[in-house]
């Protein structure tokens, strides 16, 4: 899948397109389309590598049947739930030779000229990474980009807005609409460009977190190393979201939660640290209260659950670091 271009230097660079599937039949097919319609559109010679956390659906299947029409993909089925940064690391590892990595989700579909984009910008900003405008399926702009959530911010945010009960959501500032690129502390990497040997240098997504907030400790390594994510107004993509977390049978903002502390405590981040741990469940509790005042019982045991989460924050898994012999032994490669 590649463009030749004539006596332009990157004519000759190779691409990598990282994808982590997990019970995505319903989009991965739609995905991988508007992959092939990119890489038409950009100089480089781009690889697919599609890594299936042990999907329990079609998935596997879909992968098996699109990797025999296509010789530019490679498919990497696990036999067990790697987790996104453990099976990003199986995608470099099968491409290790490639210039540019791009992560992308199974159910973002990209624009035709999105690699173009960034290929052209990571050209110019070869220590940076790109990311594009995201947007919902029912056409308004997606929360993609924007600063770090802190939460000493969020709780004078939830006071100004009606007290301890009011908005106590994990929420970021939107990029809005610019003729500029702006550069953001943090980004979704359902979309997410930059060059694969800078995302080596700065040690690849942490494998400590399973799910969630692996992008944001990435970016804030990024800018400890005064290297920039970039958001581009040209490029764009359609992001469904929330799709391979549809499937987990556990909460996804106690999730979030107990990610962020961990990247607080990462960090050393003390202050923001307590903020999440003693400010935060108050928040929960009494937007819970709010919920029981209002019939809400369901949403009123969530938020119960996140104050829980939030006061407690439960450490994950020490981080594993990939190797071959750790792919052999997670997964099985077809083709």
């Amino acid at each position: 899948m590649s463009r030749e271009a004539d006596g332009d230097r990157r004519s000759l660079a190779t691409g990598l397109i990282s994808i982590v599937t997990y019970n995505s039949a319903t989009t991965i097919d739609a995905c991988l389309d508007a992959v092939e319609a990119a890489a038409e559109q950009s100089a480089l010679n781009w690889k697919v590598v599609v890594v299936d956390n042990d999907s329990s659906d079609d998935t596997p299947e879909m992968l098996r049947r699109r990797q025999g029409r296509s010789a530019d993909l490679e498919v990497i089925l696990n036999e067990d739930n790697a987790g996104f940064a453990l099976a990003v690391g199986q995608t470099t590892a099968a491409a290790s030779q490639s210039d540019l990595l791009v992560l992308v989700n199974p159910d973002c579909y990209l624009s035709a000229d999105t690699l173009a984009v960034c290929e052209e910008w990571l050209t110019r900003h070869p220590g940076d990474a790109a990311v594009v405008q995201l947007w919902n399926v029912d056409g308004t702009l997606q929360t993609s980009a924007g600063s770090a959530w802190r939460p000493s911010r969020q709780v004078w945010r939830a006071m100004r807005q009606g007290g301890p009960a009011g908005g106590v959501y994990i929420n970021r500032r939107e990029t809005r609409l610019s003729e500029e690129p702006i550069v953001v502390d943090w980004a979704n990497m359902a979309f997410f460009a930059i060059r694969l040997d800078v995302y080596e240098e700065l040690g690849g997504l942490d494998t400590r977190f399973w799910m969630y907030c692996e992008d944001l400790d990435f970016c804030l390594r990024m800018k400890d190393a005064g290297r920039r994510v970039w958001w581009l107004p040209e490029g764009r993509a359609t992001h469904v979201g929330g799709h391979s977390a549809a499937g987990v049978e556990w909460s996804v903002q106690d999730t979030v939660i107990a990610a962020h502390g961990e990247v607080f405590r990462k960090r050393g981040d003390w202050v923001e640290l307590a903020w999440l741990r003693v400010a935060m469940p108050v928040l929960y509790a009494a937007r819970a209260g709010r919920c029981v005042l209002h019939g809400r019982r369901l949403d009123a045991r969530r938020h119960l659950s996140a104050a829980w989460t939030a006061l407690r924050l439960p450490r994950p898994a020490p981080p594993v670091t990939y190797s071959p012999a750790l792919a052999r032994g997670r997964g099985r490669t077809k083709g």
